[in-house]
């Protein structure tokens, strides 16, 4: 969570990133990236 803080500057940020984006992120496994966007962008969240 702090990398991609750091990496984005803002949770807005991390939010409108696209998955390719998170897992660029230096210290987030790819596998934990997919996992994040997927909860970030599951349908149905509000």
């Amino acid at each position: 969570r702090r990398a991609l803080l750091q990496h984005f500057g803002s949770a807005e940020s991390v939010l409108a990133a696209s998955q390719e984006e998170l897992e660029g992120v230096p210290g987030v496994p790819a596998k934990t990236a997919r996992q994040i966007y997927a909860q970030l962008h599951r349908t149905g969240s509000p």
